[in-house]
């Protein structure tokens, strides 16, 4: 079937096969690829405790998103499972204002669909663990208490049931993986030999590999003002001064007694990673005239 590889839910086979890629895989994507099946074996579903794919608030390698290094998870991706159990998302009631609060996970973005005016109808776009505002259900705003959104259906150009078929409405469970593995071997069932009754059918393909790799690039970024202290005066190299007083944990100090109180959001670049050197190289890239990134 092209996957890249299978495993029993639980049991004690597994087996790897790379399937059909457009590329060789690197030792990085095979380890992943090893510990997904692996987790499998230990009773891991695509969402944990249970096969719901794409949740964004699942941080682990048995979720697709998360399967491989991609475009989006290249600063933050870790070959692991999930460490904490993340609050649920309930898709009818989403609280914009609350995001999603991680104690372990606070430089992790995680995709989630919107509607959007895109081919396929449905756009990615990324919440960051921070418990930051995050625009749910894609209105330009974060202030919803009861906003909905189909947030792991990503379009139906996905090569994948799990994200390409609408889903309205779910409750979307966060888990604990480590705290919930299952290590004890059995007898019976798909322990015995030569038994394998529950390997599960919608394995990553390289189909599946190359779509993610396209789509899950990360947010486009979208770099704040230059005018960091409001005084209307930009350029102005006491923009800079400001924003490097205020990224090392001080205040503006370039002001009139008249001026707009001074910016304090550092993340500059809008990639919801802050503080972040990357922010300071958008600032003096975009001061002197040039691209966001």
């Amino acid at each position: 079937d092209n996957s890249l590889g299978t495993a029993e839910l639980p049991g004690n086979d597994f087996f790897l096969t790379l399937g059909e890629q457009l590329r060789p895989s690197t030792p990085v994507e095979e380890a992943s690829t090893f510990m997904h099946e692996l987790g499998h074996t230990l009773g891991l579903g695509h969402g944990g405790g249970d096969g719901i794919n794409g949740k964004p608030n699942y941080v682990s390698i048995m979720n697709y998103a998360l399967t491989r290094p991609y475009g989006f998870s290249q600063l933050f991706w870790t070959l692991d499972y999930s460490r904490e159990e993340l609050p649920t998302l309930a898709e009818s009631t989403l609280s914009e204002p609350s995001g999603i609060t991680s104690t372990l996970s606070l430089d992790v973005l995680m995709p989630f669909g919107v509607d959007a005016a895109v081919a396929g109808g449905r756009g990615i776009r990324y919440v960051a663990l921070a418990g930051i505002p995050t625009d749910w259900n894609n209105d330009g705003a974060a202030t919803s208490l009861v906003a909905t959104q189909d947030l792991n259906y990503l379009g139906n150009s996905a090569p994948f049931a799990a994200v390409n078929t609408p889903s309205p409405s779910e409750s979307l469970h966060g888990f604990d993986d480590w705290a919930n593995v299952q290590l004890a071997i059995g007898t019976t069932g798909d322990f015995a030999d030569f038994v394998h009754q529950t390997m599960p059918t919608d394995e990553v393909t390289g189909a599946i590999d190359e779509w993610l790799q396209q789509n899950l690039t990360g947010p486009a970024p979208t770099c704040d003002t230059i005018d960091f202290n409001h005084d209307s005066l930009f350029p102005d190299t006491q923009d800079i001064a400001d924003f490097l007083s205020v990224f090392a944990g001080g205040v503006c100090d370039g002001q009139l007694p008249a001026d707009p109180p001074c910016n304090t959001d550092i993340d500059f670049n809008n990639d919801g990673l802050f503080p972040d050197t990357d922010d300071i190289t958008a600032l003096l890239r975009v001061f002197a005239g040039g691209p966001c990134v």
